[in-house]
């Protein structure tokens, strides 16, 4: 059985997603002790729940210490089914974060399969919905994804209510090369989504997100149904051959201007990196495919994160992952080449 530390590197629950998912694909049995020790409500939460129950589900696994609050689990995989399921996470937990979970993990059943969630769609310190599909699927599927999201219900923090289903056929995923933007200047989409708040609010984030020098920009207002207030600032820039995004979401006291601001801020941090692909989220989240994939995947990123060195090692728990990484020069600035042998 592989042992597993979880307050290891920045201890949150990426650690545990990870080793469920590789566990299932493996075959491989894991226990982990100290999950999630350093956040303000360590152990499991629901959402981080949800994972461990949804993919128990999925491999017919045994479990032990399946409980909120929980530090500590352990987790026996067996074969993994392919077929329909529902999963509802009871809260604004994050129905991306679960969906990242289950992705890989479905996508070596022996059919197709799909899933339907229940939750949080905009959620802080977890992907938008529009990051999921329109950045995170869209890269995957250049390494031979098949699969379908789709997003039926908006659902806001705290109260959730939102729900989106996944489909997912068996994919035998390639290795991928990003390693210089196709064009320097990318054609950018700004999404400025809104649930209950009046329309000048949404207008208000659109009109804030100054985008200088970049030429037809595409501009998109929309009102969603949810049952609760909510509002975000979605920005993708497509540089031809690879895809960032960014995001901010409104609260409470936080003016459209400044939900705005961030969004063009971070947008703005990576663009100006003319040889970063992929941004700092996207580079760890693509570890773990890179590392289940034939070959040697290769791509450059703006900044190394905690939360990669982190996805790293708990990828290395379980497999023979070979992550090189180099930092580079460019002007005033930097940018690092990263390299991933799997298998």
């Amino acid at each position: 059985m592989i042992e597993i530390d979880g307050s290891t590197g920045e201890s949150g629950g990426q650690i545990l997603r990870t080793a469920l998912s590789l566990a299932c694909i493996t075959g491989r049995p894991f226990s982990i002790t100290n999950v999630r020790s350093k956040r303000p409500k360590p152990g499991l939460q629901p959402q981080h729940l949800m994972c461990v129950k949804a993919l128990a589900k999925i491999s017919n696994a045994e479990v032990r210490g399946d409980a909120l609050g929980s530090q500590t689990l352990e987790f026996w995989p067996g074969e993994i089914e392919s077929g329909e399921y529902s999963f509802d996470i009871g809260t604004a937990g994050s129905i991306t974060l679960l969906a990242q979970c289950l992705l890989p993990v479905l996508a070596k059943g022996d059919s197709k399969s799909k899933a339907v969630f229940r939750g949080g769609t905009h959620v802080q310190y977890s992907p938008v919905v529009e990051y999921f599909s329109e950045v995170f699927l869209q890269t995957l599927f250049q390494m031979k994804l098949d699969a379908a999201f789709k997003l039926t219900k908006v659902g806001w923090f705290p109260v959730g209510g939102g729900e989106a289903v996944l489909e997912v056929a068996p994919s035998e995923f390639s290795s991928i090369q990003l390693a210089k933007r196709k064009q320097a200047t990318p054609v950018v989409s700004v999404h400025s989504i809104y649930s209950q708040l009046p329309a000048t609010v949404g207008q208000r984030q659109l009109d804030s997100v100054f985008t200088s020098n970049i030429p037809n920009v595409v501009k998109k207002l929309e009102e969603r149904k949810a049952k609760c207030p909510g509002t975000c600032v979605f920005i993708k820039a497509d540089y031809g051959n690879c895809l960032a995004g960014f995001s901010s979401l409104g609260e409470k006291g936080k003016p459209a201007e400044t939900v705005a601001k961030d969004a063009a801020e971070q947008f703005k941090a990576f663009n100006c990196i003319m040889n970063a692909c992929v941004d700092p989220h996207l580079a760890d989240q693509l570890l773990l495919y890179a590392a289940i994939s034939r070959g040697k995947s290769a791509f450059t990123t703006s900044e190394l994160t905690q939360h990669f060195e982190t996805n790293a090692w708990a990828i290395s728990c379980f497999l023979p992952i070979e992550v090189k990484t180099q930092r580079k020069a460019e002007g005033s600035g930097t940018y690092f080449e990263v390299t991933v042998r799997g298998k």
